[in-house]
């Protein structure tokens, strides 16, 4: 599910609407992140564009309002990571159901950002998709991951909680490729 914000009677009945796509930290949602950047709804009716919240995936058994919601993001987060979840064909999906929903949305002017997990997913999303799909995309926090640290993984303990099924790991910089001038180049690709 995805959620669009915009002013009653926004729409124009012809020209081309941009996109902000906002993507929403490791255990948000849509409705808090929402909340979070009430600047974003008055840009969205002062410069015309639709805002639209994406959802990440819902931790299960989480009983938390927001479901503990998370991005695959390539390297981290929650659910969405531990279950391999394709959140590059979500948002793929997201777009093309938005551009039928909503005919006035300029695909030429897409754009997203995001905040931890989802400044992440931004930063995937941008070599997963590049420059086709988006004019631009702010990673506001987050890391790049475009390799797999699970060699580098040591001293690992599961996150406190009766749900809890993310571990936190320490970097082993002793492990080979794992020091930190050569991590970029020696560890395997989870993305270009």
């Amino acid at each position: 599910t995805y959620h669009v914000a915009f002013p009653h009677g926004f729409l124009p009945a012809s020209g081309r609407v941009p996109v902000v796509l906002a993507f929403h930290g490791n255990g948000g949602d849509a409705a808090s992140f929402a909340m979070q950047v009430p600047v974003l709804w008055d840009l969205a009716a002062e410069r015309g564009y639709l805002l639209v919240f994406a959802q990440g995936v819902q931790t299960p058994k989480s009983k938390l309002r927001s479901q503990a919601r998370s991005w695959n993001a390539g390297t981290c987060c929650g659910a969405a990571y531990l279950n391999d979840v394709d959140d590059v064909g979500y948002v793929r999906d997201l777009l093309d159901d938005l551009f039928k929903t909503f005919p006035a949305a300029d695909r030429r002017r897409v754009f997203a950002f995001g905040t931890p997990n989802g400044g992440s997913m931004v930063g995937r999303l941008a070599c997963s998709l590049g420059g086709r799909t988006f004019a631009a995309v702010v990673p506001q926090i987050g890391v790049f991951g475009g390799r797999d640290g699970r060699s580098c993984a040591a001293n690992c303990i599961k996150d406190p909680g009766p749900a809890a099924t993310y571990e936190s790991c320490d970097w082993d910089t002793t492990a080979a490729d794992c020091t930190a001038h050569r991590w970029t180049d020696e560890l395997p690709t989870v993305y270009e």
